[in-house]
């Protein structure tokens, strides 16, 4: 069983995932967006393989599919959605290096219907690479 606690850190906020034998720290630069993070998480975990109701500041909401990506380019864990007509994701064009990985403000990104597992296969085919 997983368990999410949300702390303070520096103005920002944490998101610690534990799960008894690893802890994962997501951060944010404020709390809502650690809480919608918290609750989505909470989510897959009571539902696998389910679709995520995605309703925060979505004028029309859907059922959006989370797709989660454990080791980025940016080698931090990476969120992505879709809607079943584009794909999206938070971040920055740039990669962000030290400290300032704590206060990025990236944005959302739109992409064409497919991107997010294109690049999910990509990352685990690089991570198998890396490992070998």
């Amino acid at each position: 069983m997983k368990i999410y606690r949300i702390y303070e850190i520096c103005g920002n906020y944490g998101l610690e995932i534990n799960d008894g034998e690893k802890r994962t720290d997501l951060f944010f630069n404020n709390r809502d967006n650690a809480e919608l993070v918290k609750k989505i998480l909470e989510h897959e975990n009571r539902h696998r393989n389910a679709s995520v109701p995605y309703i925060a500041k979505i004028k029309n909401p859907k059922y959006i599919k989370i797709t989660f990506v454990r080791h980025s380019e940016a080698k931090c864990p990476h969120f992505m959605w879709s809607d079943g007509t584009n794909d999206f994701d938070f971040g920055v064009e740039k990669r962000i290096k030290g400290i300032r990985v704590l206060w990025f403000k990236g944005y959302i990104r739109k992409r064409e219907l497919g991107y997010n597992q294109n690049y999910k296969k990509r990352m685990e085919n690089r991570s198998k690479k890396l490992s070998e």
